[in-house]
């Protein structure tokens, strides 16, 4: 099966589940437009086809619909509401996307290993909230996101082994940066923190190689365990004025090598294990607020000159400034 036609006026309004799995030499249909339903998995393994414009009556794209499809251009109309989980999985011709301003919710996995993809855009009145976990897991191509404003729901791990991503514009709305968000994406230099977080998860940006400096926002009360560690390039740590966070996890700057500059608030009660351990500090932020320092928190600090620990502070624990 090569090609698909429907007559003039066709009033075909569902294509059935997996109606069209497997036909892999299938290269050209034209959907009618009254079409408001496809089902899963209808065209998972249709390899030959390389674009396809979806119906504007269209509404929801089910879960596998182009699985393991050679699918290079969609077009995706107004209208489309959600799109489920791996609907484009391993469509691996896929570089760009453009997501509809109606599509209010994004699955799970919806391009897990479509490994040529490299851009992905939202405009500025898309109406999305909601975006599933491991959404881009191994896109390893990836090195643009444009997420629109309105995103209040992030699912983990988005950016699994998305060993390209340079730049993301992350939503206005969003509150806290989920755990691992970015984790190992080796080549991200770019991100701005919402001034709406509240929380940076663990590992949010672990072994984020290329990243040299971060803004974190008046709002971020927590600073997850393990957040920055590893991000062995990362030079300087600007927190907004005003911000009064309280304790620094245990590993949330840990083997950060290069970083020499964090302007931590003077609000600061407790330095987790490990915290600042083989960083290039040349000052301990230790404010009069601060209570316990804990295991090795400043541990292998070899730019670290000057120390001065105030009354207030009860605890410091073992090997805390050992190696400085």
């Amino acid at each position: 099966l090569h090609t698909v036609i429907f007559e003039e006026g066709s009033g075909m309004e569902m294509i059935e589940p997996r109606a069209f799995n497997s036909c892999s030499a299938l290269a050209n249909i034209v959907l009618p437009d009254r079409i408001h339903t496809i089902g899963k998995n209808a065209f998972e393994g249709c390899r030959s086809l390389k674009k396809i414009v979806l119906p504007a009556a269209l509404r929801k794209l089910a879960t596998y619909t182009f699985k393991s499809s050679g699918l290079e251009e969609i077009v995706m109309q107004e209208g489309l509401v959600e799109i489920e989980t791996r609907a484009f999985e391993g469509c691996k011709s896929l570089v760009s996307v453009t997501i509809p301003d109606t599509v209010t919710k994004l699955g799970e996995y919806v391009f897990y290993n479509s490994s040529n993809l490299e851009e992905v855009i939202m405009s500025e009145f898309s109406i999305c909230q909601e975006v599933g976990q491991n959404l881009f897991h191994s896109c390893t191509s990836l090195k643009t996101v444009h997420f629109g404003p309105r995103i209040n729901v992030f699912g983990k791990t988005l950016f699994n082994k998305c060993y390209a991503m340079e730049e993301v514009f992350l939503p206005d709305d969003l509150t806290e940066v989920p755990a691992s968000l970015f984790m190992d994406c080796e080549y991200l230099k770019r991100v701005t923190i919402p001034a709406k977080a509240t929380k940076i998860g663990d590992d949010a940006f672990k072994n984020c190689v290329s990243l040299e400096s971060i803004m974190i926002p008046a709002n971020v009360k927590t600073i997850g365990q393990n957040a920055f560690s590893g991000c062995t390039a990362l030079t300087t740590v600007e927190i907004e004025s005003g911000n009064a966070m309280q304790i620094i996890s245990p590993n949330a700057f840990y083997d950060c090598t290069s970083l020499v500059s964090i302007n931590l608030p003077q609000t600061v009660i407790e330095y987790g294990d490990l915290c600042f351990a083989n960083t290039g500090i040349t000052t301990a932020p230790i404010s009069t607020a601060t209570r316990k320092i804990g295991n090795y928190a400043f541990y292998n600090c070899l730019g670290l000159t000057t120390l001065s620990i105030p009354s207030s502070v009860t605890h410091i624990g073992d090997f805390a400034f050992a190696g400085c």
